[in-house]
């Protein structure tokens, strides 16, 4: 039984007639190089016009391939008038075939041919009478040049729908994202609209006993969190030491303890401790010494550094000063931080 071979689409891999202008399964435009064939002995898709296959070497050039149908062709002669002659009816055909002659000498026959016998060595056909594909052949080299070609662009196309279809689930994943933040941040945001309101953005009113209020503290008076309505004052810090009891807040940066001094002649000694608490390491500590006389007017003030070495956070340290007090008599002092400098910060490696 004779092989066929059929005309297959290079982008579909679907059979098609083989004088089609484009795929009837993919609508992809065909040319000649996209018209390809398929081995029927290893199944390679080969270009139509190729004689033998480039895997498996089986020739092609011998296997049958459909044709389209084709029209009746008229005899060589041209058509003959008695076969255009209307019929008239069997009496007048009849009269009308010519009666041969008795005479003429019957034609002879054509003598018949012997029939040729294979000879003994006579080259065998087929798939054998043909040499083994040669791989470096221009042929060859140009057949396996568009296959490659085909298969890059088959390789291609396949890639790029990868990438779109990746491109496409990020912008989905992205819109989802925006989504579920944009829920977040309208169920939890602070004093929202109650469900039920007429319009979000409108201030939510509670009704006499419906408010939830949040105690006072330090800074806050007692507050509703649903409206924010409040009642009544802060409770104010209650400082110990320089830090709330209730919130733990300072209330000073840098706290003064333990304050005294003593005359000599005309020099008086300051002294005292004081508590870092600015939080970061300070390497000088500007204070200002004022002076008051007993109807606490101030009559004097001047400001030193009582530092000598840095001052840690929460650590403490003990200042002292010296004033000269020869022409200033005075009844009251005070001593307070004016300004500081913190430890400059080590330099980083490059």
């Amino acid at each position: 039984m004779a092989l066929s071979l059929h005309t297959w689409c290079w982008y579909c891999k679907q059979e098609i007639p083989p004088k089609s202008e484009a795929c009837p399964f993919c609508s992809k435009p065909l040319d000649s190089s996209k018209k390809v064939v398929r081995c029927p002995k290893c199944g390679k898709y080969l270009l139509s016009s190729a004689e033998r296959c480039v895997q498996c070497g089986l020739v092609l050039r011998e296997i049958e391939r459909p044709q389209p149908p084709q029209q009746p062709q008229p005899p060589a002669g041209g058509l003959d008038a008695s076969m255009l002659k209307p019929t008239r009816g069997l009496a007048s055909e009849a009269a009308e075939v010519p009666v041969p002659d008795a005479e003429a000498e019957p034609a002879e026959a054509p003598a018949a041919e012997p029939t040729a016998q294979p000879e003994p060595d006579a080259a065998p056909s087929g798939n054998d009478a043909l040499p083994p594909p040669d791989p470096d052949s221009p042929d060859m080299q140009e057949t396996l040049r568009t296959l490659e070609q085909l298969e890059a662009q088959e390789r291609y196309e396949a890639q790029e729908r990868s990438t779109r279809k990746v491109a496409w689930i990020a912008v989905v994943v992205a819109v989802l994202a925006v989504v579920a933040l944009a829920a977040v941040f309208f169920f939890t945001r602070p004093n929202r609209a109650k469900p039920g309101a007429d319009s979000p953005s409108k201030p939510v009113v509670c009704a006499e006993g419906e408010h939830e209020w949040l105690p006072a503290d330090c800074i806050h008076p007692k507050t509703c969190a649903k409206c924010g309505k409040t009642e009544g004052e802060a409770l104010g810090h209650h400082f110990v030491d320089n830090v709330c009891t209730v919130c733990g807040a300072y209330k000073k940066p840098f706290y003064f303890t333990g304050a005294d001094c003593e005359r000599d002649g005309g020099i008086v000694i300051f002294w005292g401790d004081v508590k870092n608490y600015t939080g970061v390491d300070v390497k000088e500590l500007q204070v200002r010494l004022d002076l008051f006389d007993k109807d606490m007017n101030q009559i004097a003030s001047e400001t030193r550094n009582v530092l000598s070495e840095p001052l840690a956070p929460l650590e403490t340290v003990q200042w002292q000063l010296r004033y000269d007090d020869a022409a200033i008599k005075w009844k009251y002092w005070r001593v307070a931080a004016v300004d500081y400098t913190p430890v400059e910060p080590l330099p980083t490696s490059p």
